[in-house]
């Protein structure tokens, strides 16, 4: 069945993709998605095994075990207000993603230093770092991602991304118990290797007769298995941390918007070129004017322009009267010309 599958798939060409590939041809617009794939394993994986670390590591109540990532989700919040501040003030967002993987990328190394003695008020303070991170990460990235796309792909990135991330979940979240299964095998003591099987719930060890080593064993072998999930994670976000260096950050107008506004060298050519073809000079005016009136009839007499002395005004010749009362008629002059009233 997956034999065919896969043949099918690749078999099948879709008119109208759900995902384009026209939008991997962008390099910070392909980098993000992957950006995206990968912090959605991250993220995903984070949220469901922390509160089972709480629960098998330090026997706490799956309340108690939500409370604790409180912290994280808080600081998410804040983070991602400031974050749009910041993008709205300054309309960049290079440094914010910069800041977010890293905060991101540190706050999971530091996971995975869990251990079965690790205090709470340690694990809370490494929460506000991982929560600031995520909140630098995730609207920030829609902002940057639509930047470096045109307005008709707008809807199908933002669909695609948010599609890549969940679907980055889902394998993280098979991947990682995998990954838990195995490791809890190989840790848990000979005598409980039985319980390698529950690795999603940690049995009351004092019912079935264990003594305060071997239980303290067993403890050690959850918190170990579930660190190992944390070990995967720190790559993987670490990938994404340099990925920011194929992200240019060219602010807030889209690719389409940036044409738009800048004038290309032929479009001004052009105008140039039209603004010449169209510009009347004193030599086509005056053609022009010979056409229309012919040398006979000229406007003013050269002779009475002499007799007349300086300073005074010649009185209108004949043509001029002429050629003034045939505006009644619905005569118009070219545009440029003037008559003389």
């Amino acid at each position: 069945m997956l034999t065919v599958g896969v043949s099918c798939m690749i078999a099948f060409v879709a008119h109208l993709p759900m995902i384009p590939f026209s939008l991997f041809k962008s390099v910070p617009v392909a980098t993000m998605l992957m950006q995206n794939l990968l912090f959605g394993i991250v993220y995903y994986t984070q949220l469901y095994y922390l509160p089972l670390f709480f629960q098998n590591t330090h026997q706490l109540t799956p309340l108690i075990s939500a409370a604790l990532l409180l912290p994280m989700t808080g600081s998410q919040m804040l983070a991602s207000i400031a974050a749009g501040r910041y993008i709205s003030w300054k309309e960049r967002y290079g440094e914010i993603i910069w800041v977010g993987f890293f905060c991101w990328t540190s706050g999971i190394g530091l996971c995975c230093s869990f251990d079965v003695d690790t205090p709470k008020y340690a694990m809370v303070l490494v929460f506000l770092v991982e929560g600031i991170g995520i909140g630098c990460i995730f609207q920030p990235m829609i902002v940057a991602i639509q930047a470096h796309c045109p307005e008709a792909q707008r809807a199908v990135v933002i669909s695609n991304r948010n599609f890549i991330r969940a679907l980055g979940g889902a394998i993280g979240l098979v991947v990682s118990a995998t990954i838990m299964q195995n490791k809890l095998q190989q840790l848990m003591p000979a005598e409980f290797v039985a319980l390698s099987q529950m690795a999603y719930h940690t049995p009351d060890l004092d019912k079935i007769g264990a003594t305060p080593a071997q239980k303290q064993d067993v403890l050690r072998a959850y918190a170990r298995a579930s660190r190992s999930v944390f070990v995967m994670n720190v790559p993987l976000i670490a990938l994404c941390l340099l990925g920011c260096i194929l992200i240019q950050d060219r602010g807030l107008q889209r690719p389409d918007e940036v044409d738009l506004k800048r004038p290309s060298a032929h479009s001004s050519d052009q105008t140039l070129a039209r603004g010449v073809e169209t510009r009347p000079t004193q030599s086509s005016v005056s053609t022009l004017a010979q056409d229309i009136f012919p040398p006979s009839r000229t406007l003013c007499n050269p002779t009475l322009a002499q007799e007349v002395g300086e300073g005074s005004r010649p009185a209108p010749c004949p043509a001029t009267l002429n050629l003034s009362s045939g505006f009644h008629h619905g005569w118009k002059l070219p545009q440029g010309i003037e008559s003389e009233k």
